[in-house]
């Protein structure tokens, strides 16, 4: 059953296969932006590569020629820098309301947002997205009337799911309240000038499992933390989870952002970068299918 916001998926007949569009595309350009790393990160093993390439292709078999005749793309990667907040939206552009459930938003503003995991993409893993925060900062953002979450799982049998969520009307003032309320209690610590933050023990320490532990979670229990004041930043929406997650973890990650990162997000940020290559071919493709 449909949750609140969620729009129930329906099948468009008539869909070309993504090897359709392949002759088209300059896919050794989107193998070299899943391989593309900066100065300071770890290059990608081969087998990881190959399991990228694997989910860049399953995700493309699933959405790209719906894409294309559904979708009037303006952005990729686009970065939002504002005041209240900051983030990066993976695909932006308006719906021509050509298929359902699209047809009812026709000429409105979309975002689709590209999610990888190491487990199935099951109701928990959909219930994680709905509950979040994120859809919700960034439709607001954008003025997106449709929030789109594409998730592609890890391993040899790849899945893929979506969720299409249609923005409320209450939708501006719960984020202005989450907002507002996040950095009221967040200036409030940095104004009390605390060396440590207060620790959200032990809800926090496992809360994604026994086999991913906090980053910081042998130091907490020992007490060895660096003890320095902060200086407030713009709030992301993964500074403001992380923060009401765990004070003293958000504070950590201002200090320490490169402890944050793990062999996790290599495999996420790699497969980003193919879609996004993809999709500014895309682009491109749909001048040349109009």
């Amino acid at each position: 059953m449909a949750r609140k916001n969620e729009i129930p998926l329906l099948k468009n007949k008539d869909l070309l296969p993504f090897t359709a569009h392949v002759p088209h595309l300059n896919m050794e350009a989107v193998a070299a932006a899943i391989l593309k790393v900066d100065h300071d990160a770890p290059a990608l093993a081969q087998f990881e590569f190959e399991e990228v390439k694997r989910m860049v292709w399953a995700a493309a078999e699933k959405w790209f020629d719906r894409d294309m005749r559904e979708f009037e793309l303006t952005g990729i990667e686009k970065r939002v820098d504002r005041p209240d907040g900051k983030g990066f939206l993976d695909v932006v552009g308006r719906m021509r309301g050509r298929m359902k459930p699209f047809d009812a938003f026709a000429g409105q503003t979309f975002i689709i947002d590209w999610k990888t995991s190491k487990n199935a993409l099951d109701a928990a893993w959909k219930d994680r997205l709905l509950d979040s925060w994120q859809w919700r900062m960034y439709a607001e953002w954008e003025q997106a009337r449709v929030f789109i979450y594409r998730g592609v799982s890890r391993g040899t049998d790849i899945e893929t799911r979506e969720v299409i969520l249609a923005v409320g009307d209450t939708n501006g003032q719960e984020v202005y309240e989450y907002l507002a309320g996040t950095e009221a209690a967040r200036r409030a610590l940095i104004e009390a000038r605390l060396p440590v933050w207060p620790r959200h023990m032990p809800s926090a320490c496992l809360q994604y499992g026994l086999d991913h532990e906090c980053e910081f979670f042998a130091e907490c229990l020992q007490y060895s933390m660096p003890q320095k004041t902060i200086t407030p930043g713009v709030l992301s929406y993964t500074a403001a989870e992380r923060f009401w997650r765990c004070p003293e973890l958000y504070r950590r990650g201002v200090l320490s952002p490169e402890k944050m990162g793990s062999s996790s997000s290599e495999i996420g940020e790699a497969f980003h970068r193919g879609m996004a290559e993809l999709y500014r071919q895309g682009i491109e493709r749909q001048k040349e299918m109009e």
